[in-house]
């Protein structure tokens, strides 16, 4: 996330994402601000030794995540939170 908070840092209003559309510096903002309220939400539910069941459940339905993500990627999320 250090790499966004640099670019932020920069004077742009268009960003050119590697897998998605183009949008707006609103929108990487936004991007930015979700990923590191999930982190720290996965973070401090891990840190209180919450199930992996719940933080799929926080997840699904805070961040819209589907069983297709949390199946490969919510291991490793919860990894790196720890």
């Amino acid at each position: 996330m250090l790499a966004h908070a640099r670019a932020l840092a920069l004077d742009f209003n268009t960003v050119i994402p590697g897998h998605s559309g183009v949008t707006d510096r609103a929108h990487f903002e936004t991007y930015l601000a979700t990923t590191l309220r999930m982190q720290d939400m996965i973070r401090t539910m891990t840190r209180a030794d919450r199930s992996r069941e719940d933080i799929q459940r926080m997840l699904e339905m805070e961040f819209g995540w589907s069983a297709f993500v949390t199946d490969f990627g919510l291991d490793g999320a919860i990894g790196e939170m720890q």
